[in-house]
């Protein structure tokens, strides 16, 4: 009897170690996870605009690691554009000390503006020692002013030469980071169904997050095929502009907007990624429950 309890023992004891042993070894055998790629990118990606309009793009960051320093090269098409301003964003200044008197600047931003060769080169931006020591907030590297030609055409927006400093001031490799160029329409009066949806952009704080996608996907497979849906589209493109803008300066209200938003993206993935039978199948349910509950609120209403 007392060999059977100190196998019994035995057995659990072997078992306690042996659990935590292969959950180890479990680990182990897992292959490591891979971060996200650094994204830098034209803001909005593509856009139309009339001639002789005045217009500005972002060079927009999302650091997949806290960063110091960043490098960039935009080239475009001089015969259609005039570059007239290049100005440092809020991206390397995020978390700056307060200001003193006189003021001390807690970034050095530098870009130079060839109109001839249709390049601003370089544009570069690093936090100084006075400054955070890195940031790993999305934002604004760079924003370029534009005038365009009275020439109709496509111009475009190609990053080149893209470095990204980490926190210990060695480059990020090419290979994790993600750089995506952007190009700028000139037409007389007509809005692009390519633009950007600048008001889930501003809510969800990238024009890449999948929810901005699903709407973008909306937007392109069913509401530009049709008169009424691109007429809807050519109007928020010229109301949208500044409610993001004001989304993007008051940064409480994005939480509110993305439940605003909530429905239609709901919509929207479900007219994206479901097939013909799906919808019907989904809209013949929907039919049913609202049949039932019509019928639940006229029997208590009877009953009363």
């Amino acid at each position: 009897m007392k060999r059977k309890s100190f196998s019994l023992i035995m057995a659990v004891i072997l078992m306690l170690v042996a659990i935590p042993i292969a959950a180890t070894g479990v680990a182990f055998a897992q292959p490591p996870i891979e971060p996200p790629p650094t994204q830098v990118y034209i803001l909005p990606p593509s856009q139309t605009v009339s001639p002789g309009q005045v217009f500005t793009v972002d060079i927009y960051v999302e650091p997949a690691v806290p960063i110091i320093a960043i490098t960039a090269n935009l080239s475009f098409d001089p015969a259609l554009l005039t570059a007239d301003d290049c100005e440092e964003g809020d991206l390397l200044k995020q978390n700056c000390p307060p200001p003193t008197t006189p003021p001390e600047p807690c970034t050095v931003f530098h870009s130079n503006i060839d109109n001839v060769a249709g390049n601003i080169t370089p544009i570069w931006g690093f936090i100084l020692v006075n400054g955070p020591t890195a940031v790993s907030s999305p934002g604004s590297f760079a924003t370029i002013t534009f005038t365009a030609g009275e020439t109709t055409g496509t111009s475009p927006l190609d990053l080149l030469d893209v470095t990204v400093t980490n926190a210990q001031n060695q480059p990020i490799p090419p290979e994790d980071t993600a750089v995506t160029s952007g190009s700028v329409t000139i037409e007389e009066e007509e809005p692009s169904p390519e633009g950007g949806c600048f008001i889930a952009t501003a809510a969800y704080g990238s024009y890449l997050d999948s929810h901005v996608e699903t709407l973008r996907d909306f937007r392109d497979s069913y509401m530009v095929t049709n008169p009424v849906g691109s007429a809807l589209v050519s109007t928020y493109y010229k109301l949208s502009p500044p409610v993001a803008e004001f989304i993007d300066d008051h940064p409480t209200l994005k939480p509110i907007v993305r439940a605003g938003l909530l429905p239609a993206v709901a919509m929207s993935t479900v007219t994206v990624n479901t097939t013909s039978a799906e919808k019907i199948a989904i809209v013949s349910a929907l039919l049913l429950v609202s049949a039932l509950a019509v019928v639940w609120v006229r029997r208590r209403t009877f009953l009363r």
